[in-house]
C-alpha cells in the first residue's frame, strides 16, 4: 500500500496528474503542478519535471 501523504509518493502523484493533463491538453494545469514539482521533488522528480515542462514550450 502507498502512503499518498508522503513527501515523495506526493510529488510522484503531482507528476501523474501533470502527465495526465498534458495528456487532454490542459498544459496551464499541468504547469502549475509541474513547477510544484520543480520546488519540491528530488532530483530525479526535478529532472522530470522538467522535461515535461520544456516538451510543453
Amino acid at each position: 500500500m502507498v502512503d499518498v501523504d508522503d513527501e515523495e509518493n506526493s510529488i510522484n502523484a503531482k507528476l501523474d496528474l501533470a502527465r495526465a493533463y498534458i495528456e487532454i491538453d490542459d498544459n496551464d494545469s499541468a504547469k502549475v503542478l509541474l513547477k510544484e514539482v520543480q520546488l519540491d521533488g528530488n532530483d530525479r522528480q526535478k529532472d522530470e519535471a522538467d522535461g515535461l515542462v520544456n516538451s510543453l514550450d
